[in-house]
C-alpha cells in the first residue's frame, strides 16, 4: 500500500476514534460537573428527634419535603412516625416547630409545639415567615404564627370530604391535604389529595377549586377545572406563575398555565425507570415531589426509583442523584454514585443548592451547587441643589439584596451614616456634595458584590452647572471596572498614578468623551491597590484624591 494512503487511513481511524470518545463524553449526564453529597441533618436512626442539638446528630423519622424561609430556616416535615415539623436553622440546630411526636389532633389557640398533628405532609411559608401545614389525616391546613409561635385551623373542619367551595375555607371538608405554595398574590393553593383536586384559597379566606374534578387522566390542553388527576404529593409555582403538579397516580408532571389551561410535562405515565438524556415526557418517573430553581429547571424525588431527576430548560431529564438501588453508601461522594432509599422530598435553598428528603435512610442529604449570584443593585434620588444649612433627604431604591442589608452612606468618601433603612437625611454644607451610598447585603442570601451610587448635591445659589475650581467628586470608590469623576465641564485634563508615581492614566478633555458633564475611565485592567486621581481643571487649578481599586 502506498505511503499515503496508508497514512490517510491512520488520520482518518484517529479522527472517528476521537469522535466516538467526544460522542460518548457528551452523553454522560453532567460530565464534568458532578457534585458531592453529604448529609444535612438525620443520623441514620428512625426514631423520635432531639431538641437544640446539631442536625446531623439528631435521630429523624418519615421525613418529608422542607422549605426554607427568607433568613435560611430549612423546615421539613416528619410524618408517620414523630407527627412534627421540624426545623433547621441557619446555624444547623434543630428544634420543633410544631407537634409533639404524638399523633392525634389538639391545640389551636395555643402554643405549637404543644399541638397535635396527624401525619403532617411537608410545610410551606408565606412572604410574612409564617408556617401553613398540610395537617394530612387530620383533614385540615394548620398555621404556625412565627411571631408568637400559636397554632390555628385556617381550612378544613376536620371530617374528611368535599364540600365549601366559595365559602370560608374554616367550614369547608377537605380531605388528606398533602402540599402547600404560595402564588406571587399571596393566594394559598393546597393538593386536596384525596378529593383529586387543587383548591385555592385567597386572602379573604374563602376557598374555590382550581384544578380536578375526579381520579383518572384526562384533560390535557383543557381548563383544568375539567381535569383529571391522580394523588397529587406537591405543589409549585415557578416565577411566572405556572402551576407544576407531581400527578404521582398518574406518574405525570403537570402545569396549569396562567390562563388555567392544564398540560404534561413530563412522564408518559409508567413509574419504571427508562433512562436519561431524552425528552422529560418520554420519560418514567415516580414523582413524589418537585422543586424548580432560578433557571426554570425542574427537578424530581423519583421515589420509587430512588432517584432525583431534573428536567432541564430544554425538557431533557437526567439523574442527578441516586444509582437505582435502594440503600445507603456513605456520604462525600458523588451524587450520581450515591444511594438512596425511598427519597420522598426535594428543595433548593436560596443559592440553588439540593436538598434531598431520603426518607429511610433517615437523612436529609444535600448536594452543593455552584452557587447562583445575584449581584445588589441600587440608585439614588433626591433633590439636586439645596441652601447651605438646610436639610436634605436622599432615598435609596435596593434590588437583589434579600431581605435585610445595610446602607454605607458617604460624602467626598467620608462615611457619615450607616442605615438599615433605605434613606439618608444630612445638614448641607457649602459646597457641591458627591453622596456615595453602599449597600452591603448582610441577610440570608447568595451575593455576588457590594455595589455603590452617587448622587450630586449643589447649593442652590450656584447650581450643578457652575462648578467652582477645586471641587470634585469621584464615585464609587471603592472601584471595580469603572471610576466617574464629576466636574462638570471645567476638566482639562485626568492623571492616574500609583502610590510609587507611575502614570497609569492620563488624558485631555479635547480628546475624551463626557456626557453629561460626567468622566469615565475604565478600570477594570488596573492592578487591585490604591490610586491618586490629579484632576486640573480650566483655570489651571489642580485637585487631587485618592480612590481604591478592587
Amino acid at each position: 500500500m502506498h505511503t499515503s494512503h496508508l497514512f490517510s487511513n491512520l488520520q482518518y481511524w484517529i479522527f472517528y476514534k476521537m469522535k466516538r470518545i467526544l460522542f460518548l463524553f457528551l452523553l454522560l449526564p453532567f460530565a464534568g460537573q458532578a457534585q458531592i453529597i453529604t448529609t444535612f441533618c438525620g443520623n441514620g436512626t428512625s426514631a423520635v428527634s432531639s431538641e437544640g442539638v446539631p442536625a446531623t446528630a439528631t435521630s429523624i423519622y418519615g421525613a418529608g419535603s422542607g422549605t426554607f424561609d427568607n433568613i435560611g430556616n430549612y423546615y421539613f416535615s416528619q410524618g408517620i412516625g414523630n407527627s412534627r415539623i421540624s426545623k433547621v436553622s441557619a446555624n444547623y440546630i434543630i428544634t420543633t416547630v410544631a407537634g409533639t411526636s404524638s399523633a392525634g389532633y389538639g391545640g389551636d389557640g395555643g402554643p405549637a409545639t404543644l399541638a397535635k398533628l396527624k401525619y403532617p405532609n411537608p410545610p410551606s411559608e408565606d412572604n410574612l415567615g409564617n408556617i401553613y401545614i398540610p395537617d394530612g389525616n387530620n383533614n385540615r391546613i394548620r398555621k404556625v404564627d412565627i411571631s408568637t409561635g400559636i397554632i390555628s385551623t385556617i381550612a378544613g373542619t376536620g371530617t374528611p370530604g368535599l364540600s365549601g367551595d366559595n365559602s370560608p375555607a374554616t367550614a369547608a371538608m377537605i380531605y388528606g391535604p398533602s402540599s402547600i405554595d404560595f402564588d406571587k398574590y399571596g393566594n394559598l393553593f393546597f393538593a386536596d389529595c384525596d378529593n383529586a383536586r387543587i383548591r385555592k384559597i385567597n386572602n379573604f379566606g374563602i376557598i374555590s377549586t382550581v384544578v380536578g374534578t375526579t381520579y383518572g387522566f384526562s384533560g390535557d390542553g383543557s381548563p383544568a377545572t375539567n381535569a383529571q388527576i391522580d394523588n397529587v404529593l406537591c405543589i409549585k409555582f415557578d416565577a411566572l406563575g405556572n402551576l407544576f403538579m407531581a400527578d404521582e397516580g398518574n406518574r405525570r408532571i403537570r402545569k396549569m398555565d396562567t390562563f388555567g389551561i392544564i398540560t404534561t410535562v413530563a412522564g408518559n405515565g409508567s413509574y419504571l425507570y427508562s433512562g436519561d438524556n431524552i425528552p422529560a415526557t418520554s420519560a418514567q418517573f415516580d414523582p413524589f415531589s418537585i422543586a424548580i430553581d432560578k433557571n426554570n429547571n425542574l427537578y424530581i424525588a423519583d421515589h420509587y426509583n430512588n432517584r432525583i431527576r431534573k428536567i432541564d430548560s430544554t425538557g431533557i431529564i437526567h439523574t442527578v442523584s441516586g444509582t437505582g438501588v435502594g440503600g445507603y453508601n456513605g456520604d462525600g461522594i458523588l451524587a450520581t454514585t450515591a444511594q438512596l432509599n425511598w427519597p420522598e422530598g426535594v428543595a433548593l435553598d436560596v443559592c440553588g443548592n439540593l436538598y434531598i428528603a431520603d426518607n429511610l435512610n433517615a437523612r436529609i442529604r444535600k448536594i452543593t451547587y455552584p452557587p447562583t449570584l445575584t449581584v445588589p443593585v441600587i440608585s439614588l434620588s433626591g433633590i439636586n441643589t439645596a441652601i447651605a444649612g438646610t436639610t436634605v433627604t436622599l432615598t435609596a431604591t435596593v434590588t437583589n439584596v434579600g431581605s435585610s442589608y445595610l446602607i454605607h452612606w458617604m460624602n467626598h468618601g467620608i462615611e457619615f451614616s450607616t442605615t438599615t433603612i433605605p434613606s439618608v437625611t444630612y445638614t448641607k454644607p457649602a459646597g457641591i456634595d458627591t453622596i456615595i451610598a453602599r449597600v452591603v447585603p448582610t441577610g440570608y442570601g447568595c451575593w455576588d458584590s457590594t455595589t455603590s451610587a452617587a448622587h450630586i448635591v449643589a447649593v442652590d445659589r450656584t447650581g450643578i452647572n457652575n462648578i467652582t475650581s477645586g471641587v470634585i467628586g469621584i464615585y464609587p470608590n471603592p472601584a471595580h471596572n469603572e471610576l466617574t469623576i464629576i466636574a462638570g465641564n471645567k476638566i482639562s485634563n485626568v492623571t492616574i498614578s500609583n502610590l510609587i508615581g507611575q502614570v497609569v492614566y492620563s488624558e485631555v478633555a479635547s480628546s475624551h468623551a463626557m456626557s453629561g458633564g460626567l468622566w469615565k475611565v475604565n478600570i477594570e485592567n488596573l492592578p487591585a491597590g490604591v490610586y491618586v486621581v490629579k484632576i486640573t481643571d480650566s483655570e489651571g487649578v489642580k485637585t487631587v484624591s485618592k480612590f481604591v481599586k478592587e
